[in-house]
């Protein structure tokens, strides 16, 4: 079975020059999954404020909020077919990452929506969130 392994993460831990956020994303990335691009979700409308403090991208209600966005919907229709391009050339395991200002709303949503519909198509999914920050409302 193709798998996919989508991996959300922050620009900003990145640029903050931390060690610890380079080596969490490195070690994310499955060595034997070829790479196949980066969805950038940090210019597409974010949650409000009062949602982005009790949920993160894992929450169905950051996601509704985020997909509202004809941009994040493109994106997550983009990121889909990417991965089903990249699996019908070959490729039994491959890497979409998908990366916003703070690695836990906006790219985090992007991935777990993206992984469902995957899902739905027959691949093997795995869903990785290195920077994201829990919030008292999310499910995990």
């Amino acid at each position: 079975m193709p798998s996919a392994y989508l991996i959300s993460y922050s620009r900003d831990a990145l640029r903050s020059g931390s060690a610890s956020a380079r080596r969490d994303l490195d070690r994310a990335i499955p060595a034997h999954a070829h790479e196949i691009a980066t969805l950038l979700c940090a210019g597409w409308l974010p949650p409000p404020p009062d949602v982005c403090r009790r949920y993160s991208g894992v929450s169905r209600r950051v996601q509704d909020y985020v997909l509202r966005d004809p941009r994040a919907a493109q994106g997550v229709d983009d990121g889909v077919d990417a991965v089903l391009r990249a699996l019908g050339q070959g490729h039994g395991a491959v890497v979409l990452l998908t990366v916003c200002v703070l690695g836990t709303h906006r790219s985090v949503a992007a991935a777990e929506v993206i992984g469902r519909r995957l899902a739905r198509r027959g691949v093997r999914v795995h869903v990785r969130h290195v920077h994201r920050r829990r919030r008292e409302g999310d499910p995990f």
